[in-house]
């Protein structure tokens, strides 16, 4: 190993591990959270090779795959890279007011937290993030409304973060709770701006299969049109109905 990268490992394995919020522990995290093995190698590795965390987002699909990242895991970096530049690195104060907005808050999402399932993105009366958090297994739909209800959102994004890359239509069973829950917010008077599913590369948005009849598309296909007013409710429970019937009929 050279002087430069003796120096800079010496810096990683430093005073900086400790804060748990430099380059070096956000891209272990990431790493991590796809499945890399030997993720804070890998991150030295990229971190050197790249100089630095926003580098490593800059370097293309080859070189990322040259440097032993999978397809998949590649893409996911190249993906975030538009991502971080429209605001989501600085704490996004972007309002989430278009599926491009609430996709980066997805991948955001993806991006730091090794856990998979829902999480709950509260939301104040503009679309500006108020906080997120992570809603457990059990009942995780009563519990974004019961932690809509305690930061007195206004809107709520709900985020499924998967891992095993099998994004698809939503599960009956889970369509089925989500129309309930969007009673509840109706009551309540909360906005649900829309329930997403990623893996990082390829998302399902059930606004999008409400208003285009199917949820699914890649990360770079997600639009910047502005939401328009959407009856998730009544959306929903016909999401329900069709898919109990196409059910039926197998």
């Amino acid at each position: 190993m050279n002087g430069r990268n003796s120096k800079k490992r010496a810096l990683y394995d430093g005073d900086f591990r400790a804060t748990g919020d430099n380059d070096l522990d956000i891209l272990e995290r990431m790493l991590d959270g796809l499945g890399v093995g030997k993720p804070r190698d890998v991150a030295v590795r990229l971190l050197e090779r790249f100089g630095g965390f926003s580098g490593v987002f800059a370097a293309t699909e080859a070189e990322l795959e040259d440097m032993g990242l999978s397809a998949r895991e590649s893409a996911f970096f190249a993906f975030v890279n538009p991502a971080l530049k429209r605001g989501i690195a600085d704490g996004e104060s972007a309002s989430i007011a278009d599926e491009r907005a609430a996709v980066n808050c997805a991948l955001a999402l993806f991006g730091r937290n090794s856990k998979t399932g829902l999480y709950a993105v509260y939301l104040d009366g503009v679309g500006h993030k108020i906080c997120s958090e992570y809603l457990g297994e059990t009942a995780p739909f009563g519990a974004a409304a019961v932690g809509a209800c305690r930061y007195k959102t206004k809107k709520l994004l709900i985020v499924s973060v998967k891992r095993d890359g099998d994004v698809g239509e939503l599960e009956l069973s889970r369509a089925a709770e989500l129309s309930d829950t969007t009673r509840l917010l109706d009551i309540l008077e909360i906005e649900l701006v829309d329930f997403l599913e990623t893996d990082g590369a390829e998302f399902f948005s059930v606004r999008r299969a409400i208003e285009r009849g199917t949820g699914k598309a890649s990360v770079p296909d997600a639009g910047d049109a502005p939401f328009e007013e959407t009856d998730f409710r009544s959306g929903i429970e016909r999401y329900v109905s069709a898919a109990r019937a196409a059910k039926s009929r197998r």
